[in-house]
């Protein structure tokens, strides 16, 4: 693959004003996926956006930074294009920038550098690390030398931390809240799944809130409690769950931490109660940052017990929960979107594409009305147009379900991810939004 001739003919297209197109050209020629080629071909864009002056650039980020700090994003990006003239695409790109405190988009880098190095091109990768990602050739070579040290050394997740380097852009894009984001580079970067990834990410999270995110018994009464790390110990019956007031008595798991001074015992629960743990539970943790595997309880409200499974078991129900809980994050929408998705491969964009449009013929009722809720850099359609939408057209892996509307005489097809329903007591309002809100977040 000539990286250089790609490079010029996406240039060509994305002058042309055709970004889908250089988007699947990359994806034919690069055997990308969908969202390393889009960022590619929105890297390139950017490269070619006219400078400005410094006066103006300093003077346009200042305004930028006060209306996000007034959560006037909208008005941020509308801001932008006056400015500059720029995309609509290359704005948000720039708000999104000043937002998250950081120009470079890690989850590009270490596609672009990852597929070098797949093809054996160490040397290439250092170079374009230091033209594209404004790095010095030590901090290039570091770069790329870690990425060896994950693919070699770490073929799946363990208690070992990856590099520190790598560490430190996850963490990054944590504290912009962008944990997708962060997921993906850690996909990108070790060859693990999506679901072992976003567990490294987890553990990341919680580490820094590790205090504040085990569910703890507020007040420790002091005892001999004289247990040991692995020992397995039932909860006494009258023991309450710190958190939510239910009875936890009879929840049985295994001492991750023995008791120290103020004699609390951290418990992993074992599969059993896992599996019997209702699901309102699982999903208000996932909701509220807190741990559903395991608790913080005084010393004297657990007595020993016989193990009743091993840890692989554990490990087994954990990735089973972790997988049909995977979007209870989200809150109420976050549940509804799981049973929609169950059973489905989160890796496997298109077999989701095709659950959700099984799930929206079926509940769907045509034809309803909708507005445009998205601002459209071109088209004839427009942020706040009326529509009436008669039916799902295909699916698409760039706009996903393409739906078939008409405005005024005219018809059209549009993404149904940029349409609100505009009978907000319709049955068809919430599950339009639900989509929306996946699409969004996927």
């Amino acid at each position: 693959m000539n990286l250089d001739k790609l490079e010029n003919q996406a240039r060509a297209l994305i002058d042309q004003d055709q970004r889908i197109e250089a988007i699947k050209l990359v994806r034919q020629t690069t055997g990308w996926g969908l969202r390393e080629s889009k960022e590619y071909v929105d890297t390139l864009a950017r490269a070619a956006l006219p400078a400005l002056n410094p006066a103006d650039e300093a003077a346009l980020e200042q305004a930028v930074k006060a209306l996000i700090q007034q959560d006037r994003y909208a008005e941020a990006v509308k801001h932008v294009r006056e400015q500059t003239g720029w995309g609509l695409g290359d704005c948000k790109a720039y708000v999104d920038a000043l937002a998250g405190g950081s120009t470079v988009n890690w989850v590009f880098v270490a596609s672009r550098v990852s597929d070098l190095l797949d093809r054996g091109m160490k040397d290439e990768a250092v170079e374009w690390l230091m033209a594209q990602g404004g790095m010095t050739a030590r901090e290039a070579r570091d770069y790329v030398d870690s990425i060896l040290t994950v693919r070699s050394s770490y073929s799946s997740p363990g208690s070992r931390e990856l590099p520190a380097q790598v560490v430190s852009q996850v963490r990054d894009l944590l504290a912009s809240d962008r944990k997708v984001e962060a997921v993906k580079l850690v996909c990108i970067l070790t060859n693990w799944g999506l679901r072992d990834s976003k567990d490294y990410v987890d553990s990341l999270e919680s580490k820094k809130k590790r205090r504040r995110k085990r569910r703890r018994r507020r007040k420790a009464r002091r005892g001999d409690a004289g247990f040991k790390t692995g020992d397995s110990v039932v909860v006494k019956p009258g023991t309450v769950d710190p958190d939510f007031g239910i009875e936890i008595g009879g929840w049985q798991g295994r001492v991750v931490e023995a008791p120290g001074d103020k004699d609390m015992v951290l418990i992993r629960w074992d599969s059993i109660t896992l599996r019997n743990m209702p699901d309102s539970i699982v999903e208000q943790c996932e909701e509220q940052g807190l741990s559903w595997t395991e608790m913080i309880l005084s010393g004297q409200e657990v007595e020993l017990a016989s193990p009743r499974d091993t840890e692989a078991d554990v490990a087994r129900v954990v990735s089973e929960l972790s997988e049909k809980h995977a979007w209870s994050w989200l809150g109420e929408e976050g549940v509804r979107i799981g049973r929609i998705l169950a059973g489905v491969d989160p890796d496997d964009e298109m077999a989701v594409l095709d659950a959700w449009e099984d799930y929206l013929a079926k509940h769907l009722s045509f034809p309803f009305e909708a507005e445009v809720s998205e601002y459209q850099e071109r088209g004839p359609l427009q942020a706040g147009d009326r529509v009436t939408v008669q039916g799902i057209f295909d699916v698409d892996d760039l706009y996903g379900i393409i739906v078939r509307l008409r405005h005024g005489r005219k018809r059209y097809t549009f993404p149904l991810c940029d349409l609100e329903v505009t009978d907000e007591y319709s049955p068809n309002h919430q599950i339009v939004k639900d989509y929306a809100v996946w699409f969004a977040n996927r």
